[in-house]
């Protein structure tokens, strides 16, 4: 049976770190090895980390300064010896016995990439399932209709977790320094189309802590700046390739591109030259993103917006962020 490598950035994790680590200690699959890398955290997690490793030999910790959650996941991966790579955020964990499952169907299917479907939860106990979750089993070898699944229908998800991946599809990736924001979007895209075979499944393989407080879903930093620049540079990738209508193209990027506007909102931070160059690229190719059938109508009205005026668009998000918190 294939050597699985579980991949973990840690950082500042102290409060989550055992319960990922517990979810992978409760895996029937006998031969995997599980690399923590500490992203230069300032709490208690390198200590956790190497109390764990000393206790079970199939975990090893290596460490460096903060260069973010990508640069830690490509030190895991070259101090790894798996064929096939998983990877999981220190604050969520994995459901008991997807690794076996996860294997049964790369034998089965001779997959390069298998994807699972995933559960939210958070502080309070209450868990919800992704709205994009399916129930069937799916199949994609063509470059088209993967880039379908996952630029319009979204069952291919953009996330490094909740997948058993081929070590091989790595090997000319270029992981993305002092990025916190993104990167994972970015670096599935580059995976999935170098897939000859992608199946989906519909077993939960992965839960997801929702933390309202993650750097996700709270401020502006400059790595917000990076993100940007990554994304206008990936989607001008596929835009080339001509293999899907550019609407959808531009609709899914743009649909990232403005969670750079609403991180600047929640912080309510005018980043100007940031601010202007999303504006710009939002009015260039507005009338395509407003064909997409695949954005959600209530996105459209934001992007519009923006090209409108980028502090009109703060000022009315900052007002529904009070009142919901979202």
């Amino acid at each position: 049976m294939p050597k699985i490598s579980v991949i973990i950035p840690v950082y500042n994790a102290e409060k989550y770190i055992e319960r990922c680590i517990g979810s992978l200690k409760s895996q029937n699959t006998g031969d995997y090895e599980v690399i923590l890398v500490d992203d230069g955290s300032t709490d208690g997690s390198p200590a956790i980390c190497r109390r764990i490793c000393e206790e079970d030999p199939r975990f090893c910790l290596i460490s460096q300064s903060n260069k973010g959650p990508d640069m830690a996941r490509s030190a895991g991966i070259a101090a790894s010896a798996g064929q096939y790579l998983m990877f999981a955020d220190a604050d969520d964990y994995i459901s008991e016995d997807i690794m076996d499952k996860l294997l049964s169907v790369i034998a089965d299917t001779g997959a390069d990439i298998v994807c699972g479907q995933y559960i939210r939860f958070d502080d309070n106990g209450r868990e919800w399932d992704a709205p994009d979750n399916v129930n069937e089993t799916l199949t994609y070898t063509d470059p088209s209709e993967i880039l379908s699944a996952y630029l319009e229908t979204r069952i291919l998800k953009g996330s490094y977790w909740g997948k058993l991946i081929r070590r091989e599809l790595f090997d000319d990736y270029e992981f993305m320094d002092e990025s916190v924001v993104g990167e994972d979007i970015c670096a599935m895209l580059h995976i999935f189309l170098k897939a000859d075979r992608i199946v989906v499944i519909p077993d939960i393989c992965y839960h997801y802590y929702w933390n309202y407080g993650s750097i996700s879903h709270s401020g502006y930093t400059n790595r917000h700046a990076l993100a940007l620049s990554n994304y206008v540079k990936n989607r001008d990738s596929v835009l080339q390739r001509a293999l899907i209508d550019e609407a959808s193209v531009y609709g899914f990027f743009g649909e990232f591109m403005m969670s750079v506007a609403t991180a600047m909102a929640r912080a309510g931070v005018h980043d100007k030259p940031v601010a202007l160059r999303l504006k710009k690229d939002m009015k260039d190719h507005i009338r395509s993103i407003r064909r997409n059938r695949y954005t959600p109508l209530y996105m459209k009205m934001c992007m519009q917006l923006y090209c409108i005026s980028p502090a009109l668009f703060i000022c009315m998000y900052r007002i529904l962020y009070l009142f919901t918190g979202r």
